[in-house]
């Protein structure tokens, strides 16, 4: 009986390397490679090692990038009969890639929008290339948010939208190159801190030029109301003729998951000032004031759970619009004052 050696992928000769292979027979003890230039033929490494598991490692810089090689692998029994060498399996090294996102570090990188459009360094020593990707975002606790799904562009980019304000948020890239080797940019932290008082829109177009057709993707979704009386609009600001006045909406007004909604006034009265009824939740958002101090309280219930969050209380000037944003992440609920 002789060795079978594993698949071999690619590896960068200055970082060593583990060979593993299968055996059926005696237990080894010892294990023997011989290693060739595949070109020349030329014994570059022939090693005998005490070894009981089915490895033999290498040290780096044994061998050289950029170039090929055969290996054979034998084993020895405890009375040191050495076994048949295994068929010659040819394998090549190669420099380790580089492959990062441009224009990040490995500190905290501050992003001053919501959206962020990455692009990743990609180059290797033998010209070997990039052959897939994808791209991922984590939350602050390694949590996956998104993915792009496999890519096979050799220009490795990404638009990462929909980012809430103030968050720490992780990007992440794990790329194969065409021979199989698997790299990863590693976690990069990104904190958003953007001016974030109107309600920002991304606007994507997918060219799906296989079925003759243009994709439009927006995070932005119009609803529409019907006043319960009489109002006015003065300089785009909705203004009801009496306190009991509102607007109610019939259907569309729903809080999906990753996305928020924002309700922009002044002045608030104390106590319900919004609410959402659907056949899964409902949300309830009131106005307090305690010593002085204004804060919101959202209740949310659907009939398995039910729990509340209140604002940090703070002062709340006369006549200066605020908008109270409420954002949802699967069952997490979110409130924030802006």
């Amino acid at each position: 009986m002789k060795p079978a050696i594993s698949k071999i992928i690619p590896f960068d000769a200055t970082a060593g390397y583990v060979f593993s292979f299968s055996y059926i027979g005696n237990q080894p003890y010892k294990n023997r490679i011989v290693i060739r230039n595949a070109l020349t033929n030329e014994i570059i490494k022939d090693e005998t090692i005490s070894e009981m598991r089915f490895r033999h490692p290498i040290s780096g810089n044994i061998l050289t990038n950029g170039t090929s090689y055969t290996i054979q692998i034998s084993v020895f029994d405890e009375n040191n009969n050495e076994s048949s060498l295994s068929d010659k399996i040819l394998f090549t090294c190669y420099s380790t890639p580089t492959f990062n996102f441009s224009g990040l570090n490995n500190g905290t990188n501050y992003v001053k929008s919501s959206s962020y459009n990455a692009t990743i360094n990609y180059s290797q020593n033998e010209n070997r290339k990039l052959q897939s990707y994808i791209f991922y975002l984590y939350d602050a606790t390694y949590n996956e948010l998104s993915n792009s799904g496999t890519i096979y562009n050799q220009t490795p980019t990404y638009i990462y939208s929909s980012l809430d304000n103030e968050q720490i948020y992780y990007l992440r890239c794990v790329g194969i190159t065409v021979d199989s080797v698997e790299i990863d940019t590693g976690f990069v932290k990104i904190y958003t801190q953007y001016n974030s008082s109107n309600f920002s829109g991304i606007f994507k177009v997918k060219n799906n030029y296989k079925g003759g057709y243009v994709q439009c993707i927006s995070n932005i979704v119009s609803i529409d109301g019907v006043a319960t009386d009489s109002y006015t609009i003065s300089n785009g600001v909705l203004q009801f003729n009496n306190s009991n006045t509102f607007v109610e909406y019939n259907e569309g007004l729903l809080i999906e998951s990753g996305h928020k909604v924002g309700i922009k006034a002044k002045n608030f009265k104390t106590g319900l000032i919004w609410s959402e009824t659907n056949k899964v939740d409902k949300i309830l958002l009131y106005h307090y004031i305690y010593e002085g101090l204004d804060y919101f309280k959202l209740d949310v219930s659907n009939g398995l759970s039910h729990y509340i969050l209140y604002s940090p209380r703070q002062k709340l000037t006369a006549n200066q619009f605020y908008t109270i944003y409420i954002t949802r992440q699967d069952s997490l609920f979110k409130i924030t004052i802006q």
